[in-house]
């Protein structure tokens, strides 16, 4: 079955001024009348400059358009509406209108995403180019690698000495890492030790990896850490064989951050912890995660149910709530010794709040952010 589709011409594309035409080309064999045409594009719309329609609502980047009363589009015609933006033009494809769809008396129809008039690069270089030899590697690249003589094989039984309890997180995530390895304590003649050594900076670890052993120097629980990751590295990327070396590490930045958005864009639990997982793997530190935003509210509180019950949802005919329990991720990440950032948009992105806590409104029913009002800690908070 032919379903209807979404091209558009750029107008006009200089920065603070973009206009479009949007072409709903009806390619069905039926009239489409009464309908709402949606779709997603980065650009806040001017209402007042729309042509041959009308702006029915846009949150965030979600745009949803509809024809001038009792237009209808016959089966092989089309229906063009000329939009204005003054925030920014095109100049990627990823921006473009994308995601469109129908609403028809409470019904979603499909639209297929058509031809467009944004420029294309006249030829692209896709020369392929030489590579060396692959080797085992460690990300972020250490400070300082000291070469030498022989390998080490990382052997199906791994026996461990601990430094102490510093260490313990290090030689846990080890072991999940390694599920198929079988890991032993002991203080004699361990095949990985980890050593506490007081005069290396809170982040830093030194590894030593010898054909007999590895041994695994830090100051403190992030030490130990990264330097288990790079040995984890090692072993995965040289396929149980290392090469003997000393590596001397030290983050070079403090704050090494990983940015999640789960207001504009859901994503469930165990995305969250997959993220968490390659953070530690990539030695970040930070998690800055949208919790809240214009699109929605994903964080439970047991005070304030009607936040994720009304809240979490967003996009047409969902059919399961889309909120987190954020408490089991804040743990994970204070297990491992993460900051955690969990991003709270309370001064400009508050939309989702707004309209589900009136407090946060002005009295005459004009939606303002709540930051808006001079004595906004007596009237509304």
């Amino acid at each position: 079955m032919s379903k209807p589709t979404l091209h558009f011409e750029v107008v006009n594309n200089e920065t603070q001024s973009l206009k479009l035409h949007i072409v709903l080309e009806n390619s069905t064999e039926s009239q489409i009348h009464d309908f709402v045409l949606c779709f997603d594009m980065p650009r806040f719309l001017d209402k007042s400059r729309v042509v041959n329609g009308v702006v029915k609502s846009q949150v965030g980047s979600h745009i949803e358009l509809a024809p001038l009363e009792g237009m209808r589009i016959a089966a092989g015609e089309s229906w063009t509406v000329t939009i204005e933006s003054h925030t920014s033009g095109l100049f990627n494809l990823s921006e473009r209108p994308s995601g469109p769809y129908l609403k028809v008396d409470q019904e979603f129809i499909e639209v297929a995403v058509g031809s467009h008039s944004m420029p294309q690069p006249e030829s692209l270089e896709l020369n392929p180019q030489p590579m060396p030899a692959p080797k085992a590697g460690v990300i972020p690249q250490p400070n300082q690698v000291v070469a030498n003589q022989g390998t080490f094989i990382w052997q199906n039984t791994v026996s461990v000495s601990v430094a102490n309890e510093v260490s313990h997180n290090a030689i846990s995530w080890l072991t999940q890492q390694f599920s198929e390895t079988q890991f032993e304590q002991t203080d004699s003649n361990p095949l990985v030790s980890f050593v506490e050594s007081k005069q290396l900076a809170e982040e830093a670890y030194q590894l030593t990896v010898s054909e007999q052993s590895v041994k695994i120097e830090a100051s403190s629980a992030s030490g130990f850490l990264y330097g288990a990751v790079t040995l984890a590295q090692l072993v995965v990327t040289g396929r149980n064989v290392v090469d003997c070396a000393v590596i001397t590490d030290a983050p070079q930045y403090s704050y090494r951050g990983q940015f999640l958005d789960c207001a504009r864009s859901f994503h469930d639990i165990d995305t969250v912890k997959s993220v968490l997982d390659q953070m530690t793997w990539l030695k970040l530190n930070t998690f800055h995660w949208h919790l809240t935003d214009d699109e929605a509210w994903r964080m439970e509180i047991d005070a304030y149910p009607t936040l994720t019950e009304l809240g979490a949802w967003r996009g047409e005919g969902e059919i399961q709530l889309r909120s987190l329990g954020p408490v089991r991720i804040v743990m994970a990440a204070f297990l491992l010794k993460r900051k955690l950032q969990k991003w709270l948009h309370m001064r400009r992105h508050e939309r989702s709040l707004s309209s589900l806590r009136l407090i946060f409104r002005d009295m005459r029913g004009t939606h303002y952010g709540a930051a808006s009002f001079a004595d906004r800690e007596r009237r509304y908070l």
